[in-house]
């Protein structure tokens, strides 16, 4: 009997083609799974689904799951591996290959697929190379480590920047619109052709939404100024805050831009020479959920914090 493999994984890009990557290299059958769009644990419905499936290895990639999470989800799979990149931290019997928690530069690991790629000795580059531009966009091509790549990827697989650019820009489509099941068919198809995607209909759609609302969005005035801080509270239908952050990070290139939609916050930094790995420590020991790298946090709220926005601002300051 084959093995049953649970690949857990991140709804953006990078969590889709390191999912697509690392399935299209196990020799078993494979299912995947994505948390709640938004967050970043497991529910006890979920963790129940899990366990009562039975799988024989459980891999977590580009997710950086909180502690509490993993803990629950050891009973449910004789290994655990995570496969990642963020400051996510150790959990006792799970294996852990993060080269960042291993002191390992960053400029090498821009994304969790080139993790998975050095994991099961892929060579070719064209998915940790979206993965990186999932993360990074036009940031990427500063990288010397991955600027090469990316040239490579260009001439063998005859695509343009703008159009790698233009597959993460559709297969983050499907999150930003809460579409689960659309994420789940993006890791099937980028486990194929990953070049198919330039031509799906549905997500090509879902994009021009987004792009609207993102339009409307960055014309909205910062709700705080403090120091070198800027914070907006947002209100959307779609799930735009990690982009809607990225973007307004472009617009106040040398502040610490911070964003709030509902119970969610994510901050980013683009010249500032600032790491938020503090911000990540402060929020998860005030018993919120927290993950990220040096120039980006995301944050749940678990439980009202009146005082949490005023705290976090003086930690950033």
């Amino acid at each position: 009997m084959l093995n049953k493999i649970l690949i857990l994984t991140h709804w953006d890009t990078d969590g889709i083609v390191s999912a697509a990557l690392l399935a299209k290299n196990l020799n078993c059958k494979t299912e995947f799974l994505i948390p709640e769009i938004s967050h970043y644990f497991l529910t006890d419905k979920e963790i129940k689904k899990i366990k009562k499936a039975k799988f024989s290895e459980i891999y977590l990639t580009d997710m950086a799951l909180d502690q509490k999470s993993r803990e629950k989800l050891k009973p449910a799979a004789k290994k655990i591996t995570i496969l990642d990149h963020h400051y996510t931290g150790k959990t006792r019997s799970i294996t852990c290959i993060n080269p960042i928690l291993e002191g390992k530069s960053a400029l090498k690991y821009p994304c969790a697929c080139q993790v998975v790629a050095e994991f099961v000795g892929e060579k070719e580059e064209l998915l940790p190379v979206i993965g990186a531009i999932g993360d990074k966009e036009e940031e990427i091509l500063k990288n010397k480590y991955f600027a090469k790549k990316i040239k490579n990827v260009e001439k063998k697989n005859k695509l343009s920047f703008n159009k790698l650019n233009k597959i993460k820009l559709l297969l983050d489509s499907n999150y930003m619109v809460n579409n689960k099941k659309g994420v789940i068919a993006a890791i099937k198809i980028t486990q194929k052709n990953v070049q198919d995607i330039l031509k799906n209909k549905k997500m090509i759609q879902q994009r021009k939404k987004i792009d609207n609302e993102l339009k409307k969005l960055l014309k909205s005035q910062p709700a705080l100024r403090k120091g070198k801080i800027v914070y907006f509270n947002i209100s959307s239908n779609y799930k735009i805050l990690s982009s809607i952050t990225r973007e307004l990070a472009k617009k106040y290139p040398d502040n610490l831009v911070v964003v709030r939609q509902k119970s969610n916050i994510y901050i980013r930094r683009k010249n500032l020479p600032v790491s938020l790995k503090p911000a990540i420590e402060f929020a998860n020991r005030k018993g919120h959920i927290a993950g990220g790298k040096d120039e980006v946090c995301g944050i749940i709220l678990k439980k009202p914090d009146k005082k949490f926005l005023q705290q976090l601002f003086e930690v950033l300051t």
